[in-house]
């Protein structure tokens, strides 16, 4: 800011609440929104406003640089392929990017284990059989009444019951939000070829280390190699 920049921070949904895909949330029509992809849209959202709006903050709407740590450099990454993105921004900056690039199967594998651990969660069933025989007896509107009436402090509790829940795919490769195959894209000149600064953050490993604070300094090279 010292430097004559105008720094903007936007929000997103994240984890499940991001990137949920069930054909019951869906209308059928042909629409961005029913890749699911719904955490990616609110950052096309957002970059759409700043380009529109930034003049009247002091900024440049033709000098945009976007950045993002981490998960946030995998949504920077998105960015850069999804064909919706246009001219929103003009650099971007990568920091411990890794990929979260998931299939639209993998997404809906998890939705249903979602509904189950609810179903169970609401006592609507004993067990995870049970729970999947109920759940394949209800139609989509009876699934999407359902999803609806949970708060997200909910939802993030069924997940946490089910070790294969805790982390929710994000960034569908649905062909259409994002491409199928963003690497080919990128290959082939398809993608937002804007100039790029990426780097790695010094201690990002600790973040993935069961107790990382708990062990010794050998236990965490380790694990931080591991990882």
């Amino acid at each position: 800011v010292q430097q004559d920049v105008v720094f903007v921070t936007i929000n997103y949904r994240l984890g499940l609440i991001g990137w949920l895909n069930h054909p019951a949330l869906k209308t059928g029509e042909n629409d961005p929104s029913e890749s699911s992809n719904f955490g990616t849209l609110d950052i096309l959202q957002a970059l759409t406003f700043i380009k529109s709006n930034i003049a009247a903050f002091g900024g440049d709407p033709d000098n945009i640089t976007l950045m993002g740590q981490s998960a946030g450099a995998s949504h920077v990454f998105s960015m850069m392929t999804t064909p919706l993105a246009h001219d929103l921004f003009q650099r971007a900056v990568m920091l411990s990017p890794g990929l979260l690039n998931q299939t639209p199967e993998t997404g809906l594998t998890y939705a249903n284990g979602l509904l189950v651990a609810l179903v169970i969660m609401h006592g609507l069933a004993e067990d995870e059989q049970s729970a999947a025989t109920f759940l394949a007896e209800q139609d989509a509107q009876w699934i999407k009444t359902f999803l609806y009436s949970m708060s997200s402090d909910t939802l993030i509790t069924a997940t946490s019951l089910v070790p294969g829940l805790r982390i929710a795919p994000a960034i569908f490769l649905d062909g259409q939000v994002q491409p199928a195959d963003p690497y080919a894209a990128v290959a082939s000149g398809h993608f937002n070829n804007v100039p790029v600064l990426m780097g790695i953050t010094r201690e990002e490993g600790k973040l993935f280390t069961q107790n990382g604070m708990l062990v010794d300094s050998r236990q965490l090279w380790s694990l931080m190699q591991s990882f």
